[in-house]
């Protein structure tokens, strides 16, 4: 499971590490697109080296000419296991393009896309963070847990 760049390196990590089921939440499909934003929208830290700084996060030089190395949606089509895409309606860093993206990329055939009416990038809000962990947890219930008998 993971949020945002979490969510990429969870695609990107699900078939090496053999995950048996996979939820990404707001997850970036485009690491190219952090890029850019990082570029445009992060401040320059004057003693960091080259760092910026976006959203109260250190970005490196060195992360940033490495991302384009990174490719979730590639690594995702061989994934086969259950996988459950939940995404905020009104995101404001990634637009609704990157669920669909991993939804299509993704090579299994039990898969669900979930979009959060009026939810942000992180679902700030009581009702759209329950209905994201309720989400969750019964998908990871009903395809993780043995009936049982």
């Amino acid at each position: 499971m993971g949020l945002s760049l979490g969510g990429a390196i969870a695609a990107t990590l699900a078939v090496p590490s053999r995950a048996a089921a996979l939820v990404l939440w707001s997850a970036l499909a485009h690491p190219t697109h952090l890029r850019q934003l990082a570029e445009s929208a992060a401040v320059a830290i004057p003693a960091a080296n080259g760092g910026r700084e976006y959203c109260a996060h250190t970005i490196s030089p060195s992360f940033l000419e490495t991302i384009d190395q990174v490719d979730p949606l590639k690594a995702i089509a061989s994934f086969q296991a259950p996988t459950l895409i939940i995404h905020p309606e009104k995101d404001e860093h990634l637009p609704l393009s990157h669920p669909e993206d991993y939804f299509q990329a993704v090579g299994s055939a039990i898969k669900e896309k979930v979009i959060v009416p009026g939810a942000d990038h992180t679902f700030t809000s009581v009702a759209w963070e329950r209905e994201v962990i309720d989400r969750t947890v019964a998908w990871f219930t009903t395809h993780l847990l043995k009936p049982l008998r």
